[in-house]
């Protein structure tokens, strides 16, 4: 009966996604915690996972069905906060305690965009002399002049062509950079008439949009998780064992959740670009504008 309930209910706030996007990240957090905290790992004496095995076995049926039943209340409690996680981690950071922190973090972005405008106009020197030392110097400073150039030209995509939309944090730049570049092309603001597009959009590309969407609330919420955890377990640190690891894991995982963030933020950015380029037209239409004339 209770699994059909948590079916039901899982099923009711969104089927698989709900299950994926709002229970994996607080479980796994959870999880960490509860394998922590009764085995003894922030103790000095010695830990043991047996202690779980016996604890759970107190616990009996009851308990599980509780933790369980937890753990979903947890899932959806936690749903409404996720754009705002999202949020903060694209670097919406108006409030005051964070001001100064996104002004500074601006500016740095802003000097990385200035030195990788810098970088880009570096040229490899000419040979003016015919050896062979010289010919390896030159070819070498053509490689690392391209490497440079090409780092450059991958760093400036990733931001907003306007310098003053800049945002605090990598993962908001790419996704305004998706954002301007989906609709300046054909002189649309894209905030305000993707809403209007939305409707119009094919079922393929929305539910590749959806996915989209949905990985990188995945991995938003998952950096976030492994960060809390890396910072809860962190006592752990001062056993130097095994144990050890955990938080070192949870930051690690924090880090390659915010990395596929970004890469799912690129991802997404094609996939809004390719909303305008098919389905602009479509969007006068169901505003009965009329269409501009193609003809030569």
């Amino acid at each position: 009966m209770f699994t059909d309930i948590v079916t039901a209910g899982t099923k009711a706030l969104g089927g698989a996604r709900f299950s994926l996007v709002s229970l994996f990240p607080g479980t796994l957090l959870a999880t960490v915690v509860l394998l922590a905290a009764p085995s003894g790992a922030y103790g000095s004496g010695p830990a043991n996972v047996a202690q779980l095995t016996s604890r759970a076995s107190d616990w009996g049926s009851g308990g599980a069905v509780l933790l369980v039943f937890g753990l979903f209340l947890a899932g959806v409690l936690l749903q409404p906060f996720q754009v705002a996680l999202v949020q903060y981690l694209e670097g919406y950071w108006d409030r005051r305690p964070t001001r100064a922190l996104a002004a500074i973090a601006i500016e740095t972005h802003r000097r990385r965009l200035r030195t990788a405008a810098v970088e880009q106009d570096i040229t490899a020197p000419t040979i003016t002399t015919m050896t062979l030392r010289a010919g390896a110097d030159a070819a070498r400073a053509h490689s690392l002049a391209a490497r440079r150039t090409a780092h450059a030209e991958s760093l400036q995509r990733r931001y907003p062509t306007d310098i003053s939309r800049v945002m605090p944090m990598m993962l908001g730049n790419i996704l305004r950079n998706g954002e301007d570049a989906a609709g300046d092309r054909y002189g649309l603001g894209a905030l305000t008439v993707y809403p209007r597009m939305y409707p119009t959009i094919s079922k393929p590309l929305s539910d590749a949009m959806a996915r989209q969407l949905d990985m990188i609330t995945l991995t938003a919420s998952l950096c976030v998780s492994s960060v809390v955890g890396a910072v809860v377990t962190s006592p752990i640190l001062l056993r130097l064992d095994l144990w050890s690891l955990i938080p070192v894991i949870a930051g690690l995982l924090g880090i390659v959740s915010y990395r596929g963030a970004l890469r799912a933020a690129s991802d997404h950015g094609v996939l809004f670009a390719t909303t305008f380029d098919l389905h602009r037209f479509d969007t006068l239409r169901a505003l009965h504008y009329r269409l501009p004339c193609l003809c030569p």
